[in-house]
């Protein structure tokens, strides 16, 4: 995972309230590098939206794109999922859903099923 390109992770609680955050996989905090949240956006009580003062500058852009998308009601699309361990997060990269072989040979065609 590289640290020149943010970790997105965005979602919906069983509670229905949206989220999306933005991480830094190895921001040095405190003398070790680590995960690190730069942005967020929720629906918890009304629409959120912040960012850390630690949050690369190009990367501000992203989050500014990102909540133009969460205002939209839609959910910017995630780079990652996360799975809390011991209050840490661990980071898993999205993969793309497979397509089977028929549904491949319609795409080439330019038809649809």
């Amino acid at each position: 995972m590289s640290a020149a390109q943010p970790v997105v992770i965005s979602g919906v609680t069983d509670s229905g309230m949206r989220y999306a955050h933005l991480w830094h996989p190895e921001f040095k905090v405190v003398g070790a590098p680590g995960p690190y949240h730069m942005a967020g956006m929720t629906t918890e009580r009304a629409l959120m939206f912040s960012i850390d003062s630690a949050c690369p500058t190009p990367w501000i852009d992203i989050a500014l794109r990102m909540f133009d998308t969460f205002r939209r009601g839609e959910l910017p699309t995630p780079t990652h999922t996360v799975e809390w361990k011991f209050g840490r997060p661990t980071f898993s990269p999205v993969t793309a859903p497979e397509q089977d072989d028929e549904a491949a040979l319609f795409d080439m065609e330019g038809t649809d099923r």
